[in-house]
């Protein structure tokens, strides 16, 4: 974990109360539903209940067989390689476990089963769908978390029948437990190690009672995987190690195994040699010429090969990113501009890199000096400009971008297309993305499915649901199946109106095309509960408690975005304790907060009229590099200091917004219509 979050979290424990021992953030008071509640859906079963219902085959919408295939966007990771992975060829080879198979005993659940919702709210028991196929597919793909949390689900069940796990699963299971750990403890991460280490007991113990193993016999048949090569080189770079580095990269040259790694690790190497004061002029310059030469004529992920040269001169570049040298980075341009050895595809990493780096004047005249020369390039360079631009809210020039490549006769293909449907998407112009639609149809480019979800993304920004509907049916018309982005966009879009009935009835039919939802849906219908019925509705809170339980029961990643909203409904009734206590419970779970994990918490503290907690919190902020306030913080802790009658304090707060604004290239300080208001009522 690195510094800065290690900093706001233990700052949170001299900030908030402490919470006793044995109270739980989910632990919510039954009570009788709210009428609307109950005539929306009959939600929850009532308090007296002890034991959850379980769903039946029919009730279970996207109950399956096997687990998906997965589709592979890029080079899929090695997955665990052990004799017990696979069930099947466990059961081929009865010599593998010097026990049977058979359990001689029912162990106790590793935790209570999540409790049920019933009617309409069916849908969301997603724990009730989990099967032994999901558990090894987990196993397969390395997701520890959620396959520890598929594991627990399946020994909670009353059913022997259902809540058997395989000898051969639970060794599988314990490799990559410990694979973790190691990853956790070559990293230095007190608590992820602490976690997986607790986990992987667990489940000796489980085995033991199981099966009859004890744990020598059971830790017998387990294999152990090594940490991969990548990895070690990603973390020594990470903390500046660098001779551990280098020998890391030394070790995968002599393995033959330096052409799988990315560009920009071996570019963070080079950067990272280049800080080397221990080096000699002579010796780093053998370095990097080692690196470049690896490296050399490789195609990267888009395509794009680069020559030694061109690399040693886009690490100079990198590297005088990193330390903001405007006059190197300038030096280097211009010799880029001059030799013969920077192709296309040069090109476009050094605009890749400085647009990444928002440097977008310095890239806009280096493109100027090529278009002068009569030098158009790769249609990516353009649609990576408009990305740019769009990012930084610069929308005119964006368009400008595109009109450059029309003149200079590139033309533009799918992803030039979807990067201006997305621009003019954000901005709700449903006129302009509907032109740019039939342009490329005139063009003879058949829209994918990134193309479909802008379109249905500007018409929900804009509330036309029944268009939504038509790219809907019309992208299934054309073979293209519907992906959780576009469920996604759906699902909030109706969320953002209050409308729950059609957020159940889109998260019914994103399960009957078997797309399982992720953390990000979870969010949008923990969003319409919230906004449809008021916070401080204790059967509101009842039902978003139980939706998350069933989540986090079928593997969906609890993250700072689904913990943030929780925390946002849950702090609004109970106070600042419980959100102390779902914070707690964050990093007890090692998952991290983020910048607007920290503004939910400035903004409760100035609802609940303690602005100078959330002062503190803001001040805690700024000292950290990845929780930096951001414009939404600004406005929440200007609110409270305007809501305690301060308007001194919220005067000197809009001062230092406007005055670090003017210098801030990351993109966290922008100009809304909130925070234009405070300004105007301040001037």
């Amino acid at each position: 974990m690195r510094k800065s979050s290690i900093h706001l979290r233990e700052a949170a424990t001299l900030l908030f109360p402490s919470t006793p021992k044995g109270t739980s953030s989910t632990n919510i008071p039954s009570c009788c539903w709210n009428s609307h509640l109950r005539a929306l859906m009959n939600a929850v079963d009532s308090s007296s209940s002890t034991s959850a219902r379980p769903l039946t085959g029919k009730q279970i919408p996207y109950r399956r067989a096997h687990a998906p295939l997965h589709r592979w966007t890029t080079k899929p990771p090695r997955a665990v390689k052990v004799r017990s992975l696979s069930t099947a060829a466990a059961l081929e080879n009865p010599s593998y476990s010097p026990q049977p198979l058979e359990r001689i005993r029912t162990p106790r659940p590793m935790t209570e089963p999540p409790p049920s919702l019933h009617g309409p709210l069916a849908i969301f028991n997603l724990s009730n769908s989990v099967t032994l196929a999901d558990l090894e597919t987990a196993i397969q793909l390395q997701q520890a978390e959620k396959a520890w949390a598929l594991f627990s689900t399946l020994t909670s069940r009353n059913d022997d029948n259902v809540n058997y796990i395989p000898l051969a699963l639970c060794s599988s299971l314990y490799t990559l437990l410990i694979y973790a750990k190691n990853l956790a403890s070559f990293a230095k991460a007190p608590h992820p190690f602490e976690l997986r280490q607790s986990q992987s007991d667990q489940l000796v113990d489980y085995v033991e009672t199981a099966f009859g193993l004890s744990k020598d016999q059971f830790l017998a048949s387990v294999e152990v995987l090594p940490l991969e090569p990548q990895a070690l080189l990603q973390h020594a770079i990470r903390i500046k190690n660098h001779q551990q580095a280098w020998s890391c990269y030394l070790h995968m040259v002599q393995e033959n195994c330096a052409a799988d790694i990315p560009r920009y690790l071996y570019l963070r190497l080079m950067n990272l040699l280049r800080g080397d004061d221990t080096l000699s002029a002579s010796e780093l310059s053998d370095r990097l010429t080692f690196v470049a030469q690896q490296h050399a004529h490789i195609k990267d992920t888009n395509g794009r090969s680069l020559r030694t040269n061109a690399i040693l001169l886009i690490s100079k570049l990198c590297y005088a990113l990193r330390r903001n040298d405007q006059q190197i980075i300038r030096d280097v341009i211009d010799t880029a501009l001059k030799v013969n050895y920077c192709t296309l595809d040069a090109y476009d990493e050094i605009f890749w890199q400085l647009l990444r780096c928002r440097q977008t004047t310095t890239a806009y005249n280096m493109l100027e000096r090529l278009h002068q020369d009569g030098k158009a390039q790769n249609g990516q360079v353009y649609t990576n400009f408009i990305n740019a631009y769009r990012r930084q809210n610069k929308y005119m020039d964006a368009v400008g971008i595109f009109q450059k490549m029309l003149e200079m006769g590139v033309n533009p293909d799918i992803k030039t297309f979807n990067a201006l449907l997305q621009l003019s998407a954000e901005q709700g112009d449903v006129v302009k993305t509907v032109r740019i639609f039939e342009s490329m149809i005139e063009h003879s480019i058949l829209p994918d499915i990134a193309s479909y979800a802008e379109m249905i993304k500007a018409n929900a920004k804009r509330g036309f649901f029944r268009i939504c509907a038509q790219y809907y049916d019309m992208m299934q018309q054309q073979n293209i199946q519907p992906n959780i982005y576009i469920y996604n966009i759906i699902i909030q879009a109706y969320a953002d109106r209050r409308d729950v009935h059609s957020v159940i009835e889109w998260f019914k039919r994103m399960l009957d095309n078997d797309v399982r939802p992720n953390e990000y849906v979870i969010s949008c219908v923990l969003n319409a509960f919230a906004k449809r019925h008021c916070y401080s509705h204790r059967d509101t809170l009842e039902v978003v408690a139980r939706i998350v339980q069933q989540a986090m029961g079928a593997g969906i990643k609890a993250d700072a975005v689904l913990y943030s909203m929780l925390l946002k409904i849950q702090a609004a009734s109970i106070g600042p304790t419980a959100a102390f206590s779902l914070h707690k419970e964050m990093i007890e779970r090692c998952i991290q907060p983020n910048s607007y994990t920290y503004t939910s918490l400035i903004d409760l503290y100035g609802r609940h009229n303690m602005p100078e907690t959330a002062q503190q919190i803001f001040d805690l902020m700024k000292t950290s590099t990845r929780f930096a306030p951001n414009t939404v913080t600004y406005c929440a802790l200007i609110e409270a200091w305007v809501k305690s009658r301060h308007r001194d304090k919220a005067s000197m707060l809009i001062q230092e917004f406007i005055r670090r604004s003017k210098s801030d290239k990351s993109g966290r300080l922008w100009i809304d219509a909130a925070l234009l208001e405070y300004i105007r009522s301040f001037a």
